[in-house]
């Protein structure tokens, strides 16, 4: 059913006939890269690299003074690419927006924020297997006090991805929530922005901070998707796994049923006329 968005193996060892604990062939959405920048005045420009992997997203998480900015645009090569904006919260003069870009094209390039408010503090994460129609969702924000752990709960899935960003005037400390893994933490024009994810694990994940003043915060849901697995072979030393999901198959490789590698190209992207 479409609760989970992970795909699971077991495995028989030796000669028992008990099936037992075996790896996680594929986690919707997946992590990709993570990339962060900050300038005193706009434009802020920093590097990040989208891997060339199916159903790709960008997602930029934005600190800045007074004003959100007025865009966001994914740079390679000659190519620009304009990401949406879903949602932006103002505390007094500390402003966070969240921005998202389906299927960004691969490869190494720049993240372009364009003039809005001044001392600019920024993270990029890009993921795979993401639901494309869908990319960010539940946006929620709220206005956080200087030394009390504060946030909110965001509605997911079980196995999709939450994304919170944080901003305060003075560059005092900022402590992540637990289960929380940062991608931005600047400080610069006497304020920092922080920005971190998280796994879900159930219908609702708590995103929170403790920040050293007040502060401006915001979160959301990254949305994955249903994943069913087709077929398992083996070949010569490697059992090889295939899934399908949305609009693309996915191959995975393992040498003892336990740990699982994906490929670095698609193997079928975009190749489904109909969604999984």
């Amino acid at each position: 059913d479409d609760v989970g968005r992970s795909v699971k193996s077991r495995k028989y060892v030796g000669d028992s006939t008990t099936w037992t604990a075996g790896g996680t062939l594929f986690t919707s959405p997946a992590i990709d890269a993570t990339s962060s920048g900050e300038t005193a005045s706009a434009p802020l420009t920093f590097a990040h690299t989208v891997s060339n992997r199916n159903n790709r997203a960008l997602i930029v998480a934005v600190g800045t003074l007074n004003d959100a900015p007025t865009g966001i645009t994914w740079h390679t090569g000659g190519d620009e690419q304009d990401l949406t904006q879903l949602g932006t919260n103002a505390s007094g003069s500390a402003d966070v927006s969240l921005w998202y870009l389906a299927s960004p094209n691969p490869g190494t390039a720049n993240v372009v924020i364009s003039a809005g408010g001044s001392g600019i503090q920024a993270g990029a994460i890009s993921f795979y297997e993401v639901l494309q129609s869908s990319v960010l969702s539940n946006f929620i924000s709220a206005d956080l006090s200087s030394g009390v752990s504060g946030g909110g709960t965001v509605t997911t899935v079980a196995s999709d991805m939450a994304v919170d960003v944080a901003r305060q005037l003075g560059t005092g400390s900022a402590t992540i929530g637990a289960g929380q893994t940062v991608f931005l933490n600047h400080d610069i024009s006497s304020a920092r922005g922080v920005a971190s994810y998280e796994r879900a694990t159930d219908t609702t994940t708590d995103m929170t901070w403790t920040m050293g003043a007040d502060a401006a915060w915001a979160a959301a849901r990254v949305n994955g998707y249903l994943t069913v697995p087709l077929d398992i072979i083996a070949h010569k030393t490697n059992l090889l796994a295939l899934t399908a999901g949305y609009q693309s198959h996915s191959i995975h490789r393992s040498t003892d049923g336990v740990t699982w590698t994906a490929p670095t190209t698609p193997i079928t992207g975009d190749l489904l006329s109909t969604t999984i």
